[in-house]
């Protein structure tokens, strides 16, 4: 499968299985996923015209993701946010 502008495929089946729950995830809910507790945000509209949503990965190298939905389905937006840094 082709990765849209400004994205880039799942690293990891981790975050395979994220792209494949976001959806139906309720924010703010933790949820377990390949061992690891997954927590997403809000769904909001970006600057860029995209709806986005933050991740959050506990006890992960990777800390904080964004995903925004695409033509193609949700993807990860690489970017400031995958950092370790709790916000």
């Amino acid at each position: 499968a082709s990765v849209a502008p400004g994205t880039r495929p799942p690293a990891t089946k981790l975050e395979e299985q994220i792209l494949e729950r976001l959806p139906a995830m309720q924010a703010g809910q933790s949820e377990v996923i390949e061992g690891k507790s997954i927590t997403v945000g809000e769904v909001y509209d970006a600057a860029s015209g995209r709806t986005c949503r933050h991740i959050s990965i506990a006890s992960s190298e990777q800390g904080q993701s964004l995903a925004c939905l695409m033509a193609e389905g949700w993807a990860f937006v690489p970017g400031l946010t995958e950092t370790k840094a709790t916000q």
